[in-house]
């Protein structure tokens, strides 16, 4: 994956993984403080992260979209001052219902694509069928809001303000979609200044050289320090969400989620063979591998607990997918309620690690809920208030780790 390079100044390597880590932050704070839909500002469902230039994450995040729809689209198309935007989660990049609008902005130097900067965060309404854009029981993708497969919203530094009006044309709530991609768009632009600060300071090269060894570092940290903690053999686990409820055209009941946790001597792998097929309700997950990797390595984030999880993880973890599940749905299924699918997927997993750990893990703490509602001011203008509700997390048995 990655070429080691020891002739890197340790002093260095901290400096850019500072670096990383703090403009990774303050671009999270930029759209915190200046979003307006408050399941962004408030609830904190946002990313940002920083990539290669071959679209590896090196910067610390959970369940982060990666740019391969930008590096596969436009590779040969890409120019300073381009920015892209997408919610497509058919498209790949692991994004995975709509209304994550995300936000893809190169970093050149010299003309050269040297790193990419990426934010998305949770909308307050996209369209579709009702507002805030999470019908429980819609069936296809179409009745849950606009599509907007990769395109550049800014192309050479100008906005293509026709496509930035049609986006906004499509929203309840136009005012407040509009705080949230311009919100989006600066922090964007922090990270690229803050990448471009690094090189022009250090040189491209030594950058580049930091990038590979943080990579391969996080790799190695799992290998020598989370793995050995985890017994070698397989542990199978499940659990099933509830859909009773969800549609009247289809009372089901429950879906299954299978996990078989297969721990090897230098690997792990999540094989969801045996999670049930994709449903005509919107709690379908349509992710990748690597998304499902990135988000389920929190739950070893305990075992090692200053590591900085990139992707360099990709080496070391792999999920297994069979296509036609909740977990890898065809289109057009529905998928604007997944995150009841992929809190419960954290559950099934940590509970096949502690399995294999005879009781050492964390409990389970799946508690969450959300309360959505939609009225009218006094001036007749309707308004949507959404709260993201949960209890404490289960409490990790630290003395088997030790």
């Amino acid at each position: 994956m990655m070429a080691a390079t020891p002739t890197v100044n340790p002093i260095l390597l901290e400096i850019v993984e500072g670096t990383i880590e703090s403009s990774r932050k303050e671009m999270e704070l930029q759209v915190e403080r200046t979003a307006r839909s408050t399941v962004i500002r408030e609830q904190h469902d946002y990313r940002a992260a920083v990539f290669d230039r071959r679209g590896r994450g090196i910067s610390a995040v959970s369940s982060a979209a990666n740019v391969q729809p930008i590096l596969e689209g436009f590779a040969e198309d890409i120019e300073e001052g381009d920015l892209f935007i997408w919610n497509d989660p058919y498209k790949g990049g692991g994004i995975s219902h709509l209304p994550d609008i995300c936000i893809t902005a190169p970093v050149l130097w010299e003309g050269r694509i040297i790193a990419f900067i990426q934010v998305y965060g949770h909308t307050h309404d996209v369209g579709g069928m009702s507002p805030g854009s999470m019908p429980l029981d819609a069936s296809e993708i179409f009745q849950e809001g606009l599509m907007i497969p990769p395109v550049k919203l800014y192309q050479r530094g100008r906005l293509n303000q026709g496509l930035y009006d049609l986006i906004l044309n499509n929203s309840r709530y136009p005012e407040m979609l509009q705080g949230d991609l311009d919100a989006e768009i600066a922090a964007c632009q922090i990270g690229i200044r803050r990448v471009r600060e690094l090189v022009r300071r250090y040189g491209l090269k030594a950058v580049e050289e930091c990038f590979d060894l943080l990579l391969a570092r996080c790799a190695r940290t799992l290998r020598e320090e989370v793995l050995p903690q985890i017994p070698e053999g397989e542990y199978p686990f499940e659990d099933f969400i509830e859909t009773a409820g969800m549609s009247r055209q289809e009372p089901l009941e429950f879906a299954r989620i299978k996990v078989t946790l297969r721990k090897k001597p230098q690997s792990m792998v999540f094989d969801f063979t045996g999670t049930a097929d994709q449903v005509n309700v919107s709690i379908n997950c349509p992710a990748d591998p690597e998304y499902y990797v990135k988000y389920l390595s929190c739950i070893l984030r305990l075992l090692a607990p200053e590591i900085v999880m990139n992707d360099g993880q990709i080496e070391v973890l792999e999920a297994v997918i069979p296509k036609g599940t909740i977990l890898s749905p065809e289109f057009p299924a529905s998928c604007s309620n997944r995150h009841w699918t992929i809190f419960r997927l954290t559950e099934v997993c940590m509970g096949a690690l502690v399995k294999a750990m005879a009781g050492g893990g964390t409990g389970s703490s799946d508690t969450r809920c959300i309360v959505t509602l939609v009225a009218r001011d006094s001036e007749g203008q309707q308004f949507l208030i959404r709260d993201v509700m949960g209890a404490g997390s289960g409490a990790p048995s630290l003395c088997r780790w030790r």
